[in-house]
């Protein structure tokens, strides 16, 4: 097996295939760094090490992937302290205990919880999401915040992607983008952040 053959197998192991192009690049590099070792006497290329920061490349794309998954929201899920610059928050408590705060905080607000996606339809006056054969029933909405002057925002709490990410689901988040109906999503894996949430929360209500 040649020297190329080698280090792609490496390269394979460690990588998705979301990393092809870097596996090829990362091979091209290396096995330049080899004839030039080899020209000057070194034993070869330390496969190991390729084989780790292929694996490390690999985590980073992961990461990437999660953080661009929520594309079609509002804001990006950016995690890192920029929304608390002026003011510190208790990011301890659970989703439910940070939105009670930051609804106290808007004020004059009615809450719904679980919202039934049939209930959501007839509101709405209209089908919204595909029925029948192998198309799972949509979930239902978390939460429905009703304020002054009649303005609506629902909210959906998701424990993983899979279950947002299913299509009645996506139906559900289209039809609200192209009529008007305020609606954004957090998801529980995510640390959602006090102050991101209330940023996320006043800008669309």
């Amino acid at each position: 097996m040649g020297l190329l053959d080698t280090l792609l197998n490496v390269g394979k192991k460690a990588l998705t295939d979301t990393a092809t192009k870097e596996i090829v690049r990362g091979v091209n590099n290396l096995a330049d760094n080899y004839v030039k070792s080899k020209e000057g006497g070194a034993q070869g290329l330390d496969t190991a090490t390729f084989g780790k920061e292929a694996a490390s490349y690999n985590n980073k794309t992961k990461q990437s992937e999660s953080e661009n998954l929520h594309d079609n929201d509002s804001y990006s899920y950016d995690n890192s302290t920029e929304y608390d610059e002026e003011e510190n928050y208790d990011d301890s408590g659970s989703f439910d205990e940070k939105l009670s705060g930051i609804l106290v905080e808007i004020g004059s607000v009615d809450v719904e919880r679980y919202i039934e996606p049939d209930v959501f339809e007839k509101q709405c006056g209209q089908t919204i999401y595909t029925r029948g054969g192998c198309y799972a029933l949509p979930d239902r909405i978390s939460y429905k915040l009703t304020g002054e002057g009649g303005k609506v925002l629902y909210i959906r709490l998701w424990d993983d992607y899979d279950r947002y990410n299913h299509i009645a689901n996506r139906q559900i988040k289209t039809f609200c983008n192209n009529n008007g109906i305020k609606m954004i999503d957090f998801f529980n894996y995510m640390p959602n952040r006090y102050s991101y949430m209330k940023k996320r929360i006043q800008d669309n209500f």
